[in-house]
């Protein structure tokens, strides 16, 4: 298909409201790379897309943090892989990210994670004396939701990381952190009725 009928088509689809966005931004299979302190990897985790493929799914082996008890006084670990995008964006896109799972925590257990987005850091730091009991769901488990807004047009991937380190100070004091899943959406972010993200896709992972 040659530029001129490219052009024509992205007219018709604007003249009759259809963006090339929804034409064009896609996702395709994620990559993982191999790190110290390795935590996931393409054999321990499913990925699934959405029929459209404007949604992308990742399910992880869960357990990413675990200090104490049954696990080694100290841990760290490590997750890094790329969305990929299956073509280079033609025009700026914006991606909202889900991340679930779960934390416990015992007072005598200092444990510290970050999740990296492209160019976004968010730091999540818990030290002794602060209790994460799993007796209570609403404390213990999360969802962690960012949006990633005018990703730039060339962009083929956006590179993602879980880097954690934790340590208990005494044998029976437990610490754990659980990533459960990651849900990846390309989203016109001036539409607010876009609230979920990954339930097609995580259908697809399983």
């Amino acid at each position: 298909m040659n530029n001129k009928i490219i052009g024509s088509l992205v007219g018709f689809l604007a003249s009759t409201g259809i963006s090339a966005q929804n034409l064009q931004a896609t996702f395709a299979p994620p990559i993982f790379l191999t790190v110290a302190n390795n935590a996931c990897d393409v054999q321990t985790t499913r990925a699934g897309l959405s029929p459209d493929k404007r949604e992308l799914s990742i399910l992880f082996p869960g357990c990413f943090l675990d200090v104490g008890q049954s696990g080694p006084e100290k841990s760290a670990a490590h997750c890094k892989f790329d969305l990929i995008f299956m073509e280079k964006l033609s025009q700026p896109e914006t991606v909202r990210i889900d991340v679930r799972g779960s934390e416990l925590k015992d007072a005598p257990v200092r444990m510290k994670y970050e999740i990296s987005l492209g160019d976004q850091t968010h730091n999540f730091d818990y030290d002794k004396g602060r209790i994460i009991s799993g007796n209570d769901p609403d404390q213990s488990d999360f969802i962690r939701r960012f949006e990633l807004r005018n990703i730039p047009a060339g962009t083929k991937k956006i590179r993602v990381s879980f880097q954690g380190k934790a340590k208990s100070y005494d044998e029976q004091s437990l610490g754990l952190v659980h990533i459960d899943s990651l849900d990846a959406c390309l989203v016109d972010p001036q539409d607010d009725n876009q609230l979920g993200c990954g339930g097609t896709a995580k259908a697809s992972a399983k």
